[in-house]
């Protein structure tokens, strides 16, 4: 084999491994909620009180919480909040991510729920790897009503319109390691849905309530009564 013979076969041989090492392929699976809606007997209580100490210790409860109060109407017995929270996956199910990315060197597992505050991971597409930064915010609106019942109860009831806004940014991490950095490429969705209801987002990422922010609220308010 002559000199310049065997040099050939050396760069189709590097040329190879460089192709090898940094050819990305992996799988990518999402596994939706529970799809059953909440029923809204589970947004209610009822409270062996009168309904106007009902009212007065919620007014009391919710001055002490995060809510912001937006309406406050006594005459017709209706209380509007609104909120911001930065742990989403508490208080809404969207499901669960998972998958991996390999190439000859390396081989990594992810999984976690769609609707975590804050996420970093790795997907392959077309031979190539994505750093994917995946930010969640989840805000809405409160919605309580109160209902006078016979012998001196009251019943309240709870109902929220939730909004789940994903902040996702792609990077393509083989073009950035070669110097040819490329534009992120961003996939943001919101996604709309109730205490009772599902909602699908442009992502096709399923979300509901899990109900923990209606029973604290409907659970705050029985508390205070006992104060």
């Amino acid at each position: 084999m002559n000199w310049k013979k065997g040099k050939l076969i050396l760069v189709l041989v590097l040329s190879a491994m460089i192709s090898g090492c940094s050819f990305f392929s992996g799988s990518y699976h999402y596994e939706p909620p529970n799809l059953t809606p909440p029923d809204i007997s589970e947004c209610t209580i009822e409270i062996n009180q009168n309904i106007d100490d009902v009212w007065i210790a919620a007014i009391l409860y919710f001055s002490d919480t995060f809510f912001h109060m937006d309406n406050i109407l006594k005459d017709s017995y209706l209380v509007n909040l609104s909120f911001s929270l930065d742990n989403p996956n508490k208080f809404c199910d969207c499901g669960t991510i998972h998958g991996y990315i390999k190439n000859v060197k390396v081989k990594r597992d992810y999984i976690f729920p769609a609707a975590s505050r804050y996420q970093v991971y790795e997907l392959a597409n077309k031979g190539q790897l994505y750093r994917v930064e995946r930010k969640v915010s989840l805000s809405g609106k409160v919605n309580i009503t109160f209902h006078e019942l016979q012998n001196n109860h009251t019943k309240v009831q709870v109902k929220i319109k939730y909004v789940l806004t994903n902040d996702i940014t792609a990077h393509n991490v083989v073009a950035q390691t070669m110097g040819q950095p490329l534009p992120p490429s961003h996939l943001d969705s919101t996604n709309y849905f109730t205490s009772t209801t599902l909602g699908t987002d442009s992502n096709q990422v399923i979300c509901r309530s899990t109900l923990s922010l209606e029973r604290s609220i409907l659970y705050g308010i029985n508390e205070y009564i006992n104060r």
